[in-house]
């Protein structure tokens, strides 16, 4: 997961300082109707790549400052077992790996 985040990172780096390449390569490789890189670009309008601090803030710490992703996390929790994609009883803290933004 650490070689996940540290190439998540750096994808958002490269991204914030060539935006226009990583566009075209990421509509490259989406392909279809999105393939245009103007297009693409349209998509995008509102989103916005967590680098890694942003990251970090998100998943908070596991006791003294649990973050926003515990929150997406039991959302999930609560839907899946409906659409029967969860079948175990789990909790956020079952599934939220800590400290795979730390270099």
């Amino acid at each position: 997961m650490r070689a996940v985040a540290r190439a998540w990172a750096k994808a958002v780096d490269y991204y914030d300082a060539h935006p226009e390449e990583a566009i075209a390569i990421m509509a490259r490789y989406v392909g279809g109707w999105l393939e245009d890189p103007a297009v693409f670009a349209q998509t995008l309008e509102g989103v916005r790549f967590y680098d890694r601090e942003r990251n970090k803030a998100y998943f908070g710490t596991a006791e003294q400052q649990p973050g926003a992703v515990y929150d997406t996390a039991q959302k999930a929790i609560d839907v899946w077992p409906s659409l029967g994609r969860l079948e175990a009883e789990i909790s956020p803290a079952d599934i939220i790996g800590h400290g795979v933004w730390d270099e």
